[in-house]
């Protein structure tokens, strides 16, 4: 396709973040510099391949450092920035709404739940996420950390709730774990940059264990220490999948060959537009070539009947119908690998309706993608949330909530086809040989089945007057009591 294009090549192939481990059993005054030292050496290739991935998102890629060696005069540098594309459609499709905190069992106070949702909203945690999200799509990981409000000593920081809540940049901001099973985390550390005498800027380590609060300045020289109890690690980790790579980093090479396809595209037309002319048996001087560009006409004549005189632009064309299918091609395979839906829909017409068109155009996928990220984001979010109920038992009167009081929910878009979804349920809890929770288990028209059948009987047991006329439709729940006689009537 490209003159000798000599696209930066992309190198070395990133596969994910590294982990950060340690074989200490704990992080003390003695070992603290070593363990960091040691720390920084992974930190600085996490650090270079994240700000790789940032600034690909922001639309610095490749293609901007394009070079021609062959008729470098036209160079185009075309960006399709499919890379914020695939980000921020993930970024809304997972986290189109707020996360929420509900009741899990019976022993959960609805106050205190009540409560913990007030503390977070009062700590914009909703935006917050958004920006974790972010990351993670961005680089595969994201860091949050949580502090007591007793932690600052002045009032600027002083709300509803007791503690503060912060996004942190995944460039600047580690957790070292221990190289033992579970891989507990033994240490947070944030870096920041403090302005030196010479303009070259200190770095500082705000290191943060279970019990101590380290302030280290390069070159490795301990500034302070300061304990607490919070009995864990502040900072927690958020990563996107178990491989810590960003929602992009799969098809980083097919989206660097778009752009290439882009800018030769765009080179072809350049040069058909500033194509250069041939004269051919023409003897004309550079005076005379200038006159006929100004002028729009020239005037010339056959050298010999045998030698006839001709003027001509030298063109060549791609083939725009190939190339286009090449392109599509290669973006259709970004959206499959990155479990993006196909929004052009099919090409021709067809009689797909409902759960045929969400396979056919990749938004099952998309969901499927969504359901995974969930599943890594809760796993992180009930550390912060132990940090959390650590702090709120701590400094708040009568508040007793327990990790396993709480169930984490992220709305997602759920009433496509639903007119299908709630045919399924209808139907399922017309037959009496099916239990109502395996109807509303399958009819996926729930973000949380398991609650909504919950209310349902509930709501079913204060209102029997609203039972309906029709006694065959009063079968729709049946007690577990009335089941079990059921059953034992059916094996008999």
């Amino acid at each position: 396709m490209s003159e000798s294009n000599k696209t930066p090549v992309y190198n070395p192939l990133y596969v994910g973040r590294k982990v950060i481990y340690t074989d200490a059993e704990e992080i003390t005054d003695d070992n603290i510099i070593p363990v960091l030292q040691e720390a920084l050496n992974v930190h600085l290739i996490n650090q270079t391949q994240i700000d790789y991935l940032w600034n690909y998102y922001k639309g610095n890629q490749p293609v901007l450092r394009r070079v021609k060696e062959i008729d470098d005069t036209i160079c185009n540098k075309i960006v399709e920035n499919h890379a914020a594309e695939i980000v921020d459609f993930k970024d809304g499709y997972f986290l189109g709404s707020p996360v929420q905190y509900v009741a899990r069992t019976e022993k959960a106070s609805e106050e205190d739940i009540s409560r913990l949702n007030e503390y977070v909203y009062s700590e914009e945690k909703d935006a917050k996420d958004r920006e974790l999200v972010n990351w993670m799509h961005v680089c595969g990981v994201g860091y949050r950390m949580v502090l007591p409000d007793t932690f600052f000593k002045n009032d600027d920081y002083s709300d509803d709730a007791p503690f503060e809540l912060y996004t942190l940049d995944p460039r600047l901001t580690f957790v070292v774990r221990s190289n033992k099973i579970g891989h507990k985390p033994l240490m947070g550390v944030t870096i920041a940059l403090k302005p030196g005498l010479d303009g070259a800027g200190i770095k500082i380590f705000d290191c943060y264990t279970p019990y101590a609060h380290y302030k280290i300045s390069d070159p490795m020289q301990m500034e302070f220490k300061e304990e607490y109890l919070l009995g864990y690690v502040p900072i927690i980790e958020y990563p996107l999948n178990t491989e810590r790579m960003g929602a992009f980093e799969k098809v980083l090479p097919l989206l660097d060959a778009i752009n290439d396809t882009a800018s030769d595209r765009q080179d072809n037309v350049d040069k058909f537009v500033q194509a250069y002319l041939e004269f051919h048996n023409m003897d004309i001087t550079l005076e005379e070539f200038n006159e006929f560009k100004a002028s729009g006409a020239i005037k010339y004549k056959d050298i010999s009947p045998d030698m006839k005189a001709s003027l001509n632009y030298i063109t060549s064309e791609l083939n725009q119908s190939g190339v286009q299918t090449y392109v599509d091609h290669m973006y259709n395979m970004v959206l499959v690998i990155c479990g993006m839906p196909n929004r052009s829909g099919s090409s021709g017409g067809t009689s797909d309706n409902g759960i045929a068109v969400e396979l056919r155009d990749g938004w099952g996928a998309a969901t499927t993608r969504a359901k995974s990220t969930e599943l890594m984001f809760k796993k992180s979010e009930k550390e912060f949330l132990k940090i959390v109920l650590r702090m709120c038992n701590a400094f708040t009167k009568s508040f007793s909530l327990k990790i396993g009081d709480i169930d984490i929910r992220i709305d997602r878009w759920n009433h496509n086809n639903i007119l299908t979804k709630s045919q399924v349920l209808t139907t399922m809890l017309a037959n009496n040989k099916i239990h109502p929770r395996l109807a509303f288990q399958a009819c996926d028209m729930f973000v949380d089945p398991e609650m909504a059948y919950q209310m349902s009987m509930e709501w079913f047991a204060e209102h029997p007057e609203e039972e309906g006329e029709d006694a065959d439709e009063q079968t729709y729940f049946v007690s577990e009591d009335d089941r079990s006689t059921a059953d034992d009537s059916v094996r008999s």
